[in-house]
């Protein structure tokens, strides 16, 4: 695990019920980390409580474990004034046209996300596939 924080913060790792399962430091630039040993299990709850310097305290983030990839994102063939895709739920989808633009769409709860392109591209066809007529587009990878 990894964050940041303000600079020399005390970072505490503490489970939802109250135990603190791990303490560490922020060094000057705010950075930390810590890893846990054993591993952590996926679904696991961890509210991250950051102490500064001088007593003050951000707000607590809750995070969950999430070790799963999210699978990769798509988009389908096109006849340029619509493009429709999956990625994962709520997720930033990069889009590379011709290998150079790119433009963010934002995925929804169910996954779908949509594109459309003012004024009107001609066919577009999913990068790996060969682009023949129309830009090519592909996605992002997920992080």
């Amino acid at each position: 695990m990894s964050g940041s924080a303000i600079a020399n913060a005390t970072i505490f790792l503490i489970h939802p019920n109250g135990e603190v399962l791990a303490q560490t430091t922020a060094d000057a630039n705010g950075d930390w980390s810590w890893i846990p040993s054993p591993a952590w299990p996926d679904g696991t709850l961890i509210d991250v409580h950051t102490v500064a310097p001088g007593g003050f305290r951000p707000p607590v983030i809750r995070i969950v474990i999430d070790k799963t990839p999210p699978a990769t994102p798509s988009v389908e063939a096109s006849n340029g004034t619509h493009l429709i895709g999956t990625a994962e739920p709520n997720s930033t989808v990069t889009l590379t046209i011709n290998g150079n633009t790119t433009l963010t769409v934002t995925a929804a709860a169910d996954g779908t996300w949509s594109y459309q392109p003012t004024p009107h591209w001609p066919t577009i066809h999913p990068s790996p596939s060969p682009p023949l007529t129309g830009p090519a587009i592909s996605v992002s990878k997920p992080a």
